[in-house]
């Protein structure tokens, strides 16, 4: 009877976790959105397939080329978002009127946006649920006109169903980051970091993620930001503080505990 108890709790564990829909929306693949609304503002809100563009939303024309490997490689990209700053600086999580962009996730999600900076100067975006409390941030350190090449930045989310909104945290309204494309895919955290797919070869031994085939690894706070990137075959984490990490590579992602 025991045993009939525990597999009907887990198999009711099991139908309770709910991954994200997988969305891409890019912005050159609509003439509707390669319009700029700074001087005339639209009505209401615009519609994207599911992504929700501020009424003042700006974009601009520049290509780039899609980092991304595989099917989901987009190419050369042309139109992109402006998400601009606000002055005063927008200190505190909150969910703004103008310059978002935002969009439903339905559970575990990890949040990409291909995007590069208009200044030399970093710039973030700062990621808020449906109430205004923070996600993660997105920081780009590549300066637009250095690059041929987008930057892939990524935040996980672990959590019920909600509306995220992305927008600048910079305190100067002519400051922006140019964003071509959005994206959100599932992500299954993995209970034991050891536990994992025969295909997915990254491990945690003691202070150090094994990692056989020297993939490039990053590793993120599960609020999102990034605090470690190697592509070493012992990486040390012994530096991080006690916490709970995500490790992403290019054939999957794990979570673990320090």
């Amino acid at each position: 009877m025991k045993k009939v108890y525990l597999l009907l709790m887990f198999f009711v564990a099991s139908t309770m976790l709910v991954n994200a829909t997988d969305k891409t929306w890019e912005f050159s693949s609509d003439g509707s959105v390669q319009q700029d609304n700074s001087s005339t503002h639209l009505s209401a809100p615009y519609d994207f397939n599911g992504l929700e563009l501020s009424p003042d939303f700006r974009v601009g024309n520049t290509p780039k080329n899609d980092p991304r490997s595989g099917v989901e490689n987009l190419g050369n990209l042309s139109h992109y978002l402006r998400l601009h700053g606000a002055s005063p600086a927008v200190s505190t999580p909150t969910i703004p009127t103008l310059d978002y962009v935002s969009f439903d996730v339905d559970g575990d999600a990890e949040i990409r946006i291909l995007a590069l900076n208009v200044i030399s100067t970093p710039q973030t975006i700062r990621c808020v649920n449906s109430v205004g409390v923070e996600v993660g941030t997105f920081t780009s350190t590549l300066f637009s006109t250095s690059s041929d090449t987008c930057q892939v930045l990524k935040i996980f989310y672990n959590g019920p169903a909600t509306t995220m909104t992305l927008y600048n945290t910079s305190g100067s309204a002519s400051d922006y980051m140019r964003i071509w494309a959005v994206e959100v895919r599932p992500y299954v955290p993995t209970a034991n970091a050891n536990a994992v797919a025969s295909t997915f070869v990254l491990r945690k031994v003691g202070a150090q993620l094994q990692n056989t085939t020297s993939e490039s690894v990053d590793v993120y706070t599960i609020q999102g930001s990034k605090v470690l990137s190697s592509s070493d075959t012992n990486i040390d984490i012994s530096g991080l503080a006690v916490g709970i990490y995500i490790a992403s590579t290019p054939s999957g992602s794990m979570k673990f505990i320090k």
